[in-house]
């Protein structure tokens, strides 16, 4: 039988989970990614979802080698500090098992880079192709995608291609020029900047951790427990700060310097349609919102497990793309609904709780923007979820009424 050769352009974590997934569940293929050492990846993120455990079982991959060669954590949820602006703790936590050395269906938080470099090893000892080179050209017909051409004058000739190139989005937007739907609207965040702290905590291991999100005046800082250090950044509006004065925020709030690692901006958004021709973008090529939350990893995996599930049918095609625009609009509603954390002592905080709400936001919310009661069935039914399996239902339907105390969130309380 002739195989199919699937190529993977972009490496980090959505591209060599992509090619373990491909290389695993589409029968007859030969994976090649193409990753530059030269760009290298974002690697900013360093924290998931329930699902991320739940893809490295699927996977077959060792969780216990998986922690201890990437310097993870186990994530229990998040705290939020200080969103009301009454110096209160909010909390986000996980439903689902307790995590333990046993059970994995649980979330971590992780090294990206450690985490990308794993998922490369592993994929390259199961057969994968890695090809360290730049995109120059890529040759179409219409939406189908032939071949693809790299700076060394190498040309690949392909049957079809996952764009992982994140926000460099070189198939979706450079070859196929997919609608762009905007949620600035919405949303305030448009950049953001990532450092490390030590860790001072030697025994932290197995134990339960939690992401830690301060508001700031201009935006919020995330703080992630690893092993060998925490993984910080501010998320911000540069509309209301410049970098240095972000920058000099969070110095006076932590009381030292601290050295900048990576710079990113972005426009929350999502593209109308993922599976484009012979092409499917997966990640943040396809879409992203902001860090809160880590959306953008869930997403990939629910992208991945789809694609599993339908067996990579293309007669799943139009029904596919449907269910990826739901799922990021249903991101959306969850991130958005953050933000009516009614914190008003500052203006940027005044602006996020007066932007528009999404309308299937709307329909869950009363006039004072607190959530109507619902039962599950009636919350899939409004956020057109149908098709989604009961893990990630779980993230969403459970979840909306944890975050904060007008919500029915007894775990408030007041900071020391």
């Amino acid at each position: 039988m002739i195989m199919k050769k699937v190529v993977i352009i972009g490496g980090g974590t959505a591209g060599w989970l992509t090619a373990l997934v491909v290389n695993k569940f589409w029968k007859n293929t030969e994976v090649t990614i193409i990753e530059s050492s030269k760009i290298g990846i974002l690697g900013a993120g360093e924290g998931g979802t329930p699902n991320f455990g739940r893809i490295l079982s699927l996977l077959d991959i060792n969780h216990k080698d998986f922690f201890e060669k990437t310097n993870s954590t186990v994530k229990g949820g998040i705290h939020l500090f200080n969103w009301t602006g009454n110096n209160e703790l909010s909390k986000h936590l996980f439903v689902g098992e307790e995590p333990n050395k046993f059970t994995y269906h649980h979330a971590y938080h992780f090294d990206a880079r450690a985490v990308a470099e794993y998922f490369k090893t592993i994929s390259i000892s199961r057969g994968v192709k890695w090809i360290d080179g730049e995109v120059d050209m890529i040759d179409n017909d219409g939406d189908t995608i032939k071949s693809i051409s790299l700076k060394d004058t190498t040309k690949i000739d392909l049957d079809f291609v996952f764009d992982c190139s994140g926000f460099k989005r070189i198939i979706i937007d450079g070859i196929h020029s997919e609608e762009w739907i905007s949620y600035e609207k919405y949303l305030m965040m448009n950049k953001a900047f990532t450092f490390f702290l030590p860790q001072l905590n030697e025994n932290i291991g197995y134990s339960k951790t939690y992401t830690h999100m301060i508001s700031m005046n201009c935006g919020w800082m995330f703080q992630i427990p690893l092993q060998h250090r925490w993984g910080c950044g501010y998320v911000h509006n540069d509309r209301y700060c410049t970098l240095d004065e972000a920058k000099k925020e969070v110095e006076d709030y932590l009381g030292c310097n601290v050295d900048i690692q990576k710079v990113f901006d972005f426009k929350p958004g999502t593209h109308k349609r993922s599976w484009i021709g012979n092409s499917i973008s997966i990640g943040l090529s396809y879409g992203f919102i902001e860090p809160l939350e880590a959306t953008s990893l869930m997403s990939t995996i629910m992208q991945l497990k789809r694609l599993i599930d339908t067996e990579f049918n293309e007669n799943y095609k139009d029904r596919y793309n449907i269910w990826c625009y739901q799922i990021n609009e249903q991101n959306l509603n969850f991130i958005r609904y953050h933000y009516l954390c009614e914190r008003t002592n500052v203006d940027f905080w005044k602006e996020c709780t007066n932007m528009p709400l999404p309308e299937k936001l709307l329909k869950v919310l009363d006039k004072n923007n607190s959530l109507i009661p619902k039962s599950d069935l009636e919350l899939l039914n409004m956020f057109q979820l149908e098709e989604s399996s009961i893990n990630e239902l779980t993230f969403y339907v459970n979840n909306y009424s944890t975050i904060f105390a007008k919500n029915k969130n007894k775990g408030n309380k007041k900071l020391l």
